[in-house]
């Protein structure tokens, strides 16, 4: 190799290992990758939370619980005193699944009579709901195959999904993600291009303030946005028959919400970066990979370590889909999704006032 040659590829790696973000691509996205999908893509559910109607308070229904409570998937029993409590358990994300003990299932049971257990899972996200109903009942079939008594074969039923439509789960999976591609990145590679372009410079001579520019660029974004939310609404009741069960103006504002929060976000990402590459970059590892994986979209977050789990808390989509859930198939109003809404409104204040000082303080340098 000649003297010249080497001389480039020396250059070479003094420019890269001089360029921050150039390092941070070709190391920091592999090794955040590799922790997130080694943490979060796990086919288990565990911490379940269990609601117990029982009615006989016999030693059948305390082993069972107790047989509940030693494995490695459920964490805890909440006595419940009427099966109508449980909606409101449900509605909270308290429980996920009701067992009903029916009434002398010890005697029935003992006289292999048979005996009822039914159980009562939240069917919005079906392919959690199975797993759990799955890990119920080979629990309670090794109990009752153990003990000699009588098998018995729970009756359960699925709540806000009885058919276990997978499209409960996507859709507003999809339509977070959607939203927050076509607001946040193109709002950030838009207004970076016109740093590049140095256009800012030509607009800050004319008679047009900052602050219009910046909503004179955004506008369109905001419109295609709704636009986009509203077909895709359309489509998930079209073809997946998606039930609407909830106040259709207060979806209107949770997407109306999510949208200005996400075009925040773009603003604010459009002053760090420098270049569209950057800013484009800087969406896809910031905003869209954490969203399929730690908004609970794909993956339980119950199952992540506490650091994934706090890192989801301060992602919107998350925030996003329990409204969307609560108020699409759960028919919640503005009460039950009180503090998912409320986390929204504090997410868009903060990044809207970041966005316009920073800007403005971009604009004044």
């Amino acid at each position: 190799m000649n003297r010249r040659v080497w001389g480039l590829i020396k250059k070479e790696f003094t420019h890269i290992f001089r360029d921050k973000r150039t390092l941070f691509m070709i190391f920091g996205i592999p090794l955040v990758e590799i922790l997130l999908f080694g943490f979060v893509i796990r086919t288990d559910i565990s911490n379940i939370k269990v609601g117990v109607v029982d009615m006989t308070q016999d030693q059948v229904s305390h082993d069972i619980c107790n047989k509940l409570l030693g494995s490695t998937y459920f964490s805890e029993i909440i006595s419940v005193d009427q099966i109508s409590d449980a909606d409101l358990l449900f509605r909270e994300n308290r429980i996920h699944e009701l067992i009903i003990f029916g009434k002398e299932l010890e005697k029935e049971t003992t006289n292999r009579l048979g005996g009822e257990i039914s159980i009562i899972l939240d069917g919005s996200n079906p392919t959690v709901s199975q797993l759990i109903l799955n890990y119920t009942n080979a629990v309670i079939s090794d109990y009752f195959s153990l003990a000699d008594y009588k098998d018995i074969v729970p009756q359960y039923r699925m709540v806000y999904n009885e058919e276990l439509n997978s499209t409960y789960m996507f859709v507003p999976g999809v339509m977070a993600l959607v939203l927050l591609l076509i607001s946040a990145m193109m709002t950030a590679i838009t207004l970076t291009k016109e740093k590049e372009n140095h256009s800012f410079e030509m607009l800050l001579i004319s008679p047009i303030r900052p602050l219009e520019v910046i909503i004179g660029k955004v506008t369109p974004y905001l419109v295609l946005s709704l636009a986009n939310g509203v077909l895709i609404l359309f489509l998930s009741k079209v073809l997946f028959g998606l039930p609407f069960l909830g106040n259709n103006l207060l979806l209107f504002a949770i997407i109306l919400l999510y949208v200005l929060l996400s075009l925040s976000i773009g603003i604010f990402i459009s002053v760090v970066a420098d270049t569209q590459i950057v800013a484009m970059l800087f969406s896809l590892v910031v905003l869209l990979m954490p969203t399929m994986l730690l908004s609970g979209f794909i993956f339980p977050i119950a199952n992540m370590p506490w650091p994934l789990q706090w890192i989801s808390s301060i992602m919107p989509a998350r925030w996003f889909i329990i409204c969307f859930k609560g108020v699409v198939i759960q028919g919640l109003g503005i009460v039950g999704v009180l503090k998912p809404f409320l986390i929204l409104l504090g997410m868009t204040l903060f990044f809207m006032i970041l966005s316009v000082k920073k800007y403005n303080t971009h604009l004044d340098d």
